[in-house]
């Protein structure tokens, strides 16, 4: 269990009993019900908890305008029971409430139980609700930032593509692949998804704050992961070591220098339009060897400008005030 978890624990302990305590407090009856709906409100995230407490009360005056229906005409026993439950059940799965359905059965069977549905009764249950929800969303507002966490993983996983780059680029000159060292692309996945999640999960816990920056980064980093995975498969079809291969693996090493946040990569782009045109001066290849490792040259470099163009098009989705605000402010820290 992470931090979050372990207060989300807490949250739920203290909020139900608080929301059975108050709701005593009121002479409330079934007061242990709203410390129920204070459980099941808590959920991961503050924007998770708000749709879950909204759907909450939309699907509870919905049941509750089912249940005067059924049970004024039907009676208070089982069977009109189970005609509410197929309608409630009904309605809940067609407006995508089902996550509301256990709350509105508990409150129903209140109803049926006392045999009645007065205003008295209602308005008992209707506390019953606000209480129990209330005191989720109220816990739930407080949420610790995962700022310095997303920025340690990030840099984790930079520093691993940073190596990758550095590894392509001795593989491409090596003369026998078999006693190369693999990486292992298993462990950056793994970290590059769990970035993603803590982005994702601080996104969700900031209401007011635009955080889609840290979700969408790494995003970015991923499909690059996945370039860089083609280009480490791609140099152990080389078979032979040409001048073209030095030229590329130390462009390759001077692109793992400027690999960071703050590099736009626009002037490597340019640097690799360059080579590509120097590379495309050359001779033509005279045997079949050279042809071959001529082709995967081609493909690597492709896949470079791949690379490239990814972060060049996560720049240019950025507007002002996220440049200002994750950019220029932090890098000039």
């Amino acid at each position: 269990m992470n931090k979050n978890s372990i207060l989300q624990v807490i949250k739920i302990a203290i909020g139900s009993t608080l929301a059975i305590i108050i709701c005593n407090i009121l002479n409330l009856k079934y007061s242990t019900s709203a410390g129920v709906i204070t459980l099941l409100t808590i959920q991961g995230t503050k924007k998770e908890t708000l749709k879950i407490a909204g759907k909450r009360v939309l699907a509870y005056f919905m049941s509750l305008i089912i249940a005067f229906v059924v049970f004024n005409i039907w009676g208070y026993h089982i069977w009109a029971f189970a005609i509410y439950m197929f309608l409630s059940v009904l309605f809940c799965f067609l407006l995508g409430l089902q996550d509301a359905l256990s709350i509105c059965t508990v409150i129903t069977t209140h109803f049926m139980m006392e045999g009645n549905m007065n205003p008295a009764l209602i308005e008992n249950e209707t506390l019953l609700l606000t209480v129990g929800v209330g005191i989720g969303i109220i816990l739930n507002l407080y949420m610790p930032t995962m700022r310095d966490e997303i920025l340690r993983d990030q840099e984790a996983v930079e520093e691993d593509m940073r190596k990758l780059i550095c590894t392509v680029a001795d593989n491409m000159l090596l003369h026998n692949k078999e006693d190369e060292e693999r990486f292992c692309f298993d462990t950056l996945e793994r970290d590059v998804d769990a970035a993603i999640a803590k982005a994702y999960e601080n996104v969700n816990n900031n209401l007011i704050s635009d955080t889609k920056y840290y979700l969408e980064y790494m995003e970015m980093r991923k499909r690059q992961c996945v370039v860089l995975k083609r280009l480490y498969m791609s140099v152990d079809l080389l078979k032979h070591t040409y001048r073209q291969h030095y030229i590329i693996a130390e462009f390759m090493k001077e692109m793992s220098n400027h690999f960071h946040e703050y590099d736009d990569s626009v002037v490597l782009a340019e640097r690799l339009d360059v080579i590509q045109e120097e590379v495309g001066r050359d001779e033509l290849p005279t045997t079949r060897e050279e042809f071959e490792s001529r082709a995967v040259l081609y493909f690597i470099i492709t896949e470079l400008k791949v690379f490239l163009d990814i972060k060049i098009d996560f720049i240019q989705t950025l507007n002002e005030s996220e440049l200002q605000k994750y950019w220029r402010k932090r890098n000039k820290k």
